[in-house]
């Protein structure tokens, strides 16, 4: 009895394990079963085939084209002052008015004219100490060349007086029907070839004539706009007691020291907005100085010898600016080009130029083709257009990608 139990019990042993051995082998074929017809989202998109490139459109957007560069300026309040008019050796005598009590001096107007000639003003960190002939060289000259790039000249600043520095002078006395002072060069004469064995003559060479600047034709200013206080009256005659202009500073204006690289594509008349204390304010450049050493409004500047940096003054558009910006900095954002507002626009790849000149994009159909339109580009900056075409319109779908 005893045997026939322990033979049962090995039996359901072994009926045992081999359901347990075929349990698991149904399981692991189901497993693969269902793996060969079942995938997860994940598993489906791994391994879809990728779609065929399409064209890539972008939608027409309606807005302002604006290219612009942010900086920061101080707010400046200055003081009257008085600068004194250079006086000669001869008699001098007011002849004319270059300006008027109350106008805003900038560089390069013409403050007086005295003995028929005009009286500059320039910015710079001393007075003008001789007369400057061809060849001369010096501080003196150096700064005068700093002066006449900040009106609108491109002559490098060497300290030399050279045949582009007269040239520039020349046209700034001209832009007020005026000429430049002229002085007399006596030349070397020169032996002729001899004639018929005769002994050489020596032939005369008539003197010639030859720019100079004159130092009292330009009154140096710390720094400009200024606004005109007092002026000598036509016939006044000169003396070291009344030959000099009282300014003062013109309100709230703002003074930034801009790079040389930015500074080239800046001018007088460029608009701008200043923002302070969360108020806005439109104004524009109203001169473009050179930077005079220790003048600089930032003591760890170093800008290259090639490109140096500027001093640009901005002034209120119709207002004044707060009297609680002085001494403040606030940030000004320069229109480096003029807006091109309410317009259309695309990115710049869109736009295509034929062997004809002529600009065009692919608009998309409404069956799903494109058709090419003629467009006019109004302008282009960071990578976007403004165009305008017959047949455009916001919301258009423009290819980008031809």
């Amino acid at each position: 009895m005893t045997n026939m139990t322990a033979k049962s019990q090995s039996t359901s042993r072994i009926v045992i394990g081999l359901i347990c051995a075929v349990a698991a082998i149904a399981l692991v074929a189901g497993t693969w079963f269902v793996a060969q017809y079942f995938q997860s989202p994940a598993q489906r998109e791994a391994s879809a085939e990728p779609p065929p490139p399409g064209p890539v459109v972008v939608a027409v957007k309606r807005g302002d084209l604006l290219e612009n560069t942010t900086t920061m300026a101080r707010a400046v309040k200055e003081e009257a002052a008085a600068i004194a008019i250079p006086l000669g050796a001869e008699t001098e005598i007011v002849t004319g008015l270059g300006t008027r009590i109350g106008d805003s001096l900038a560089p390069g107007a013409v403050v007086t004219w005295v003995n028929g000639r005009p009286i500059f003003a320039i910015v710079g960190a001393f007075p003008l100490y001789r007369n400057l002939v061809l060849g001369d060289s010096g501080p003196d000259m150096e700064m005068l060349q700093e002066a006449l790039n900040g009106l609108g000249c491109d002559i490098a600043v060497d300290g030399s007086f050279g045949g582009a520095t007269a040239a520039c002078v020349t046209s700034l006395y001209r832009n007020v029907a005026s000429e430049p002072s002229m002085r007399t060069v006596e030349t070397a004469p020169e032996a002729s070839a001899s004639v018929a064995g005769a002994a050489d003559l020596v032939q005369p060479i008539p003197p010639k004539q030859e720019i100079q600047i004159r130092s009292a034709d330009f009154l140096v200013f710390p720094s400009l706009p200024k606004q005109v206080v007092s002026v000598p009256p036509i016939g006044t005659k000169l003396s070291p007691e009344n030959a000099k202009v009282d300014v003062a500073g013109l309100g709230i204006s703002l003074e930034a020291e801009v790079p040389g690289s930015v500074a080239s594509g800046l001018s007088v008349g460029m608009t701008a907005e200043a923002t302070g204390e969360g108020e806005v304010f439109p104004v524009r450049i109203l001169a473009i100085n050179p930077v005079t050493g220790e003048d600089s409004l930032d003591a760890d500047s170093t800008q290259a010898s090639q490109a140096p940096s500027v001093v640009v003054v901005f002034e209120p558009v119709g207002g004044q600016l707060p009297e609680a910006w002085a001494g403040q900095q606030v940030l000004v954002t320069l229109n480096l080009s003029e807006p091109i507002t309410d317009t259309l626009l695309v990115p710049q790849r869109a736009v295509a130029a034929g062997s004809d000149g002529r600009t065009s994009v692919l608009v998309q159909t409404s069956g799903g083709g494109f058709e090419q339109v003629a467009v006019e580009e109004l302008g282009c900056t960071q990578g976007m257009c403004a165009i305008e075409g017959a047949g455009l319109e916001e919301g258009s779908l423009v290819r980008v990608d031809r």
